[in-house]
């Protein structure tokens, strides 16, 4: 079989600019739509953007007024911060407590907005409108974007409170009121102890001349009443002025034919540190006396010793009584 070419017949020469011609509007439409796309793609980052740095500038305590518009961004555009619904997710049953939302009874009241995990959220917005780049008669595109953010962090400052280390519960509870009789009871036991006659022969329970003189302090032998709190009068005396009885009179247990006491009184404690201090002195005195060398200090001390010796005894002659004061007092009770 023979091939043969017409090397004479119709050829394709100045169909390429033909094409070309057919194709570019099409060509430039596509470039233009692409132009369009980019560009409004790169305006809705911009508006994000620009909703949440409006809702993070006016974050408290700042408020975003003095902040002026961001670079480049247009004069029609807007930007702010609007207030947002309530997060009914974030009310989790942990912290549903009467505590947190009440009620609580015995007359307290409740501030359940105030720690309301639900409350503060905000959203920074930003709304912007541009004409298409290429082939305005497209028309417009715009954007409102949001950015949500939960701003309510219960600083100490918005709770109207005067410092960090302030007490939270007058601000949270309305606290019930108390018996109108108890401040005045309160204010005269205090000024019954303020004023009381025998004020001076208890200094010896925090400011003892002997103690300030040989060690260069005084202990406190007052007995302290640890933390509580209640409005309940029957509380307060079992529990707190019944163990304060036994701290200042002592207390022991029986058990079968055997008493033993298991917290000495205020007496028997300082008749033992009194005799631990004239005797720590006493040891420090007579070890001076055969010390070839002592300080001259020491050695105008050397009187001290038979009125230390004498008060030792005094108060080991004593220290029985007390103990069996307290004894006595078991028995009564």
């Amino acid at each position: 079989m023979k091939f043969r070419f017409n090397l004479n017949g119709p050829t394709r020469r100045g169909l390429a600019p033909v094409e070309l011609v057919l194709c570019l509007p099409l060509l430039l439409c596509v470039m233009a739509l692409m132009v369009n796309f980019g560009t409004a793609v790169c305006w809705k980052v911009r508006a994000s953007t620009n909703s949440r740095n409006a809702v993070w500038r006016a974050r408290w305590p700042r408020s975003g007024h003095r902040d002026g518009h961001p670079a480049k961004w247009p004069p029609t555009a807007a930007m702010g911060v609007a207030p947002g619904q309530r997060l009914d997710r974030l009310a989790v049953p942990e912290i549903e407590r009467p505590v947190v939302r009440g009620p609580i009874p015995n007359g307290f009241a409740v501030d359940a907005e105030l720690l309301d995990t639900r409350r503060g959220l905000r959203d920074g917005t930003a709304d912007v409108k541009r004409t298409m780049p290429m082939l305005p008669k497209l028309g417009t595109f715009e954007f409102h974007l949001k950015h949500p953010l939960l701003d309510d962090a219960w600083q100490f400052q918005r709770m109207h409170i005067g410092q960090n280390v302030s007490r939270r519960i007058p601000i949270i509870y309305t606290l019930p009121l108390t018996d109108p009789s108890l401040p005045a009871a309160f204010v005269n036991a205090v000024q019954q102890v303020v004023f009381a006659p025998l004020r001076d022969a208890l200094r010896p329970l925090d400011h003892d001349e002997d103690f300030i003189r040989f060690s260069g302090h005084a202990p406190d032998f007052h007995p302290h009443i640890g933390g509580f709190c209640s409005l309940e009068i029957e509380t307060v005396r079992a529990g707190e002025v019944e163990r304060l009885i036994h701290r200042i009179k002592g207390h022991c247990v029986t058990s079968g034919n055997r008493t033993r006491i298991v917290a000495s009184s205020v007496p028997l404690r300082m008749t033992d540190a009194f005799i631990g201090l004239y005797q720590a002195k006493l040891d420090e005195l007579k070890a001076a006396m055969q010390s070839p060398q002592p300080s001259p200090a020491l050695t105008a001390q050397f009187v001290l010793i038979p009125e230390l010796e004498q008060k030792i005894s005094q108060l080991k002659a004593f220290r029985p009584h007390a103990e069996q004061r307290i004894l006595e007092e078991c028995d009564q009770r």
